[in-house]
């Protein structure tokens, strides 16, 4: 629960500052999974999950629950059933509907990456809150939001070479 609060902000895209990031977008479905994970697996939630074929499973409507409890953003309605459907096709959870309710686990690849994933987080936080100079470059920043073909709005032109902390950015936002 205490790394999940540490890098609660990072995966809601701010700082501890309260500024934008510019990876928010990129740690979706990394906040999705990591809602599951605390839902799933910390006795703090028992009360909201459901035990189907001996394996924990929890509903939308608990992960909101869950996540509000914990701080993170979370869209039950659309972006949840999407983020999930597809973390489901790639392997990493498992969705069951029983008496018209949709309950979610995760596979034990995805619990395992979603651990990782979350490890990595930290190493992040504690990477940013040591070096408040590299958050300039993920910095979202007004001047950045006009669109450029082939930029991504609210993202920094870089050019050609990637940093270590690019390469955990994205390796946390790959799923």
């Amino acid at each position: 629960m205490i790394k999940i609060k540490q890098a609660r902000l990072l995966l809601n895209g701010r700082y501890r500052d309260g500024s934008k990031a510019t990876f928010a977008s990129d740690f979706k479905f990394t906040r999705y999974a990591i809602v599951l994970l605390a839902a799933i697996s910390m006795s703090n939630f028992e009360y909201h999950t459901k035990k189907i074929q001996n394996t924990i499973f929890i509903s939308y409507y608990n992960l909101y629950k869950v996540a509000k409890f914990l701080g993170l953003e979370f869209e039950r309605t659309k972006a949840a059933p999407y983020v999930y459907k597809e973390l489901t096709q790639r392997g990493q959870v498992k969705i069951t509907i029983e008496n018209n309710r949709t309950f979610i686990t995760f596979t034990e690849n995805g619990k395992k990456s979603c651990e990782e994933k979350l490890e990595e987080l930290q190493y992040l936080n504690e990477h940013f809150n040591s070096n408040p100079s590299e958050q300039q470059k993920y910095r979202e920043e007004e001047d950045w939001k006009k669109t450029v073909k082939g930029v991504k709005v609210g993202s920094p032109l870089r050019v050609g070479f990637e940093t270590e902390i690019d390469k955990l950015i994205k390796k946390i936002s790959d799923w």
